[in-house]
């Protein structure tokens, strides 16, 4: 069965963006005294996912040159809006998510990426049908702007599954301890 993993980087007090809605710091810090053997390998999950679902703020943060990286993925991207995606590959989708989650797993493929935003996370997160949590840890306090985790998600245990260093990102990847 295909799995849903959450694969965000966040920033060392949680955000995923600051107060202006940006995401520019997010980098590591160029020291690789501290980088592990292994590393994560983000090509080898992207050719792992054929499905990608997001929110309509975060699809339209995805620089032009960066959504061709994304042609050979079949993207919903959760709206209120009518509007109509001029891409083959994106569906606008504003039915259940939950509903489309089981519907997806359910369907032949790979793996399901959920890239954002934190609303639609949270819901994801709420109905605790993410599989697998892939955090990218930035070396950066940010202070304000917009929390990955809301305050009211239910209480989930999780298993580490993986942890590597590069440039001072610590890249965390979990699984659901069911």
């Amino acid at each position: 069965m295909r799995k849903v993993i959450l694969n965000l980087a966040i920033s060392l007090d949680g955000r995923i963006v600051d107060e202006n809605n940006k995401f520019d710091w997010i980098h590591g810090d160029g020291d690789h005294s501290n980088d592990t053997d292994k590393q994560f390998d983000f090509s080898a999950f992207l050719a792992s996912c054929d499905t990608m679902i997001l929110g309509k703020t975060a699809y339209d943060d995805i620089p032009p040159e960066a959504k061709k990286e994304f042609a050979d993925k079949k993207i919903f991207v959760l709206t209120h809006s009518t509007a109509h995606p001029t891409d083959e590959n994106v569906e606008f989708y504003t039915g259940d998510l939950a509903a489309l989650i089981s519907f997806l797993k359910e369907e032949e493929g790979s793996n399901i990426w959920v890239f954002g935003g934190a609303t639609v996370c949270n819901i994801l997160i709420k109905e605790d049908v993410i599989d697998e949590y892939v955090i990218g840890v930035i070396p950066m306090i940010v202070g304000k702007g917009t929390r990955l985790f809301a305050d009211d998600n239910p209480m989930l245990s999780l298993k580490m599954e993986e942890s590597t260093v590069t440039e001072g990102i610590a890249m965390l990847v979990y699984s659901r301890n069911i």
